[in-house]
Order: C-alpha cells, then structure tokens, then sequence
C-alpha cells in the first residue's frame, strides 16, 4: 500500500508537466470555472490536479461532465456553465473529503469498478493523464 501512495504522489506531481499536454483538452472558459471551484474548496496543487484530470477523463455531457450521476449535480443540464460548477463543486468536495493521496482507494471510491464495467478502467485511464 505505502508503494501505491508513493506510485500515486509521483503520478500527480508529473501532472504539473503534464499540464501543458493534457490540460489544454479542457476549453479555457471549463479551466476558468474549475479554478474558481478548486480556490473555493481551498484544493491543493496536488488536489487540484485531480479535479482538472478528472474533468478530462469523465469528458461527459450535459449534466454529467465530470461523471457525478446523482440527480442534484444534474439539476442544471440545460446551462453548461452552471452544470459545469455544480458537478466541480460535487467533485472537489469530494476530493477534499475523500481523497488522502493514494489513488487506487480513491478510484474505488468514486467510481467502483464493480457498479459498472466502464468503471474498471478509470484508474487506467486517469494513470495515463496524469503521465502524459
């Protein structure tokens, strides 16, 4: 466990070079919006960049653009801008809740690989963000 914590640290801290090649997926006006989020819940760098890495592996639609499928954090699906807020404000909260720098627990958490087979590859796949 102690390999996965220090495995993870050192994946998000290459997020920070990485930002340039995968953060430039997220349109500017969504990365504005998830700033302010990230400021408000008082994120850290590393924090932070698990918002930003999120956002680009979930990439959902109207209402679900960072994968937070409860009915409350859909509730403005009709306004992007809005819906964008609500489902960061969802994600940083629970980031700042949940997340204490080991990844894989906090992959099994948000997204439980055994409630959905997409859900088997989200460690997989926010692994190759964060080491582009």
């Amino acid at each position: 466990m102690h390999t996965t914590v220090i495995t993870t640290t050192l994946l998000l801290a290459m997020a920070t070079t990485a930002q340039a090649s995968s953060f430039h997926r997220i349109p500017e006006s969504d990365r504005a919006i998830l700033h302010r989020v990230a400021h408000e819940y008082k994120l850290t760098p590393q924090e932070r960049r698990l918002l930003f890495v999120i956002r680009i592996a979930e990439n959902g639609g109207a209402g679900r653009e960072m994968g937070v499928l409860t009915e409350q954090a859909q509730r403005f699906k009709g306004d992007h801008n809005k819906s964008l807020r609500l489902q960061a404000q969802w994600t940083a909260g629970t980031i700042k809740k949940r997340y204490n720098g080991n990844l894989k627990a906090f992959a099994d958490r948000w997204c439980p690989p055994h409630l959905h087979e997409l859900n088997r590859h989200w460690l997989k796949n926010v692994k190759s963000i964060l080491s582009e």
